[in-house]
């Protein structure tokens, strides 16, 4: 499986086929994040476009919507958002051949933008902390070969291949309807960053989702952030990963928030039930370790992981 730091990383590929895997693989970049990711700048990215759609429909580009809530997650330098790049029909087929598999023709929607905005510059950061970090004139192909990065796509993959045993088809014969019901109630989260060997689970929080459980929520089967970390528990626990799970939170209130909401769930009577019954069935229960931050914040959090996995939270 190949992997956006592979693309980045890779010393054969002409620009332009870097670019499109590059918008393949964040799903939807804005042209200043990719220009950072390719280490190229702004004025030739911009080429680079030009060139790759006089050949037919390779980049889509979303114009700027409306100022709404979600426009915390773009910073100071926007007022409503940036432009974001989306790949285009013509060039989904120069993708697939670079990666040598078939990939999704689902369209993304403007409603997207704030939350992939906001996963890229996660990765962004920690590309630019890890080259800064490295010395001599390879410094940023050092700082690749010490990271990988799992998109939404990829993480769910690692899901289902962990969860791969306890979901044989042959285990599940006659309930057919449950075993598919399990896995979309599975937690799928948005990317998985590993630096130096220590991987986290990346969520990014745009303030889309209500954070606890209410009568209209539960009525309509509304994701909502309590369900989302109730079923990290859930997910994480029964194939024994402890893999730390990072939150990046636009709004401090909203963080301080979902902290709380979290710590409500580890003390509540539901987990002592759970902790119980697999205890009693010979198992070894535990929460996953859970921090909660602001954009940037995160740096000096995965710096700590790397150096020391166990942390107070």
């Amino acid at each position: 499986m190949k992997t956006l730091i592979d693309i980045l990383n890779h010393p054969y590929l002409k620009r332009t086929e870097e670019l499109l895997a590059c918008i393949h693989f964040t799903r939807m970049c804005s042209p200043l994040q990719a220009s950072k990711l390719m280490d190229c700048s702004l004025s030739y990215l911009y080429k680079l476009r030009a060139e790759l759609n006089a050949k037919g429909n390779m980049i889509v580009s979303h114009a700027p919507g409306k100022r709404t809530r979600a426009s915390v997650a773009f910073g100071y330098d926007y007022k409503v958002g940036p432009r974001m790049y989306t790949l285009g029909s013509a060039g989904r087929p120069i993708v697939e051949q670079i990666i040598g598999e078939k990939i999704s023709s689902k369209q993304l929607t403007d409603f997207q933008r704030g939350h992939f905005y906001g996963i890229n510059e996660i990765l962004i950061r920690s590309l630019n902390r890890i080259t800064e970090e490295e010395t001599g004139p390879h410094a940023r192909s050092s700082a690749l070969d010490k990271m990988q990065w799992l998109n939404t796509a990829q993480t769910t993959d690692l899901i289902l291949y962990l969860w791969k045993k306890k979901l044989e088809p042959a285990k599940w014969k006659g309930k057919e309807q449950e075993r598919q019901e399990f896995i979309e109630g599975l937690v799928y989260p948005d990317a998985r960053l590993t630096i130096k060997g220590k991987p986290a689970w990346i969520e990014y929080d745009n303030s889309s989702e209500q954070i606890g459980n209410s009568e209209m929520e539960t009525k309509y089967h509304l994701t909502t952030i309590e369900n989302k970390l109730n079923r990290y528990i859930d997910t994480l626990g029964p194939i024994g990963n402890r893999d730390s799970v990072v939150w990046v939170i636009a709004s401090p209130t909203r963080r301080d928030n979902i902290r709380m909401c979290w710590k409500s769930i580890v003390n509540s009577e539901d987990i002592w039930k759970k902790k119980k019954k697999v205890e009693q069935m010979g198992g070894s229960f535990f929460v996953p370790e859970m921090y909660f931050c602001l954009p940037e914040e995160e740096q000096q959090l995965f710096r700590q992981l790397e150096n020391n996995p166990t942390l107070v939270r």
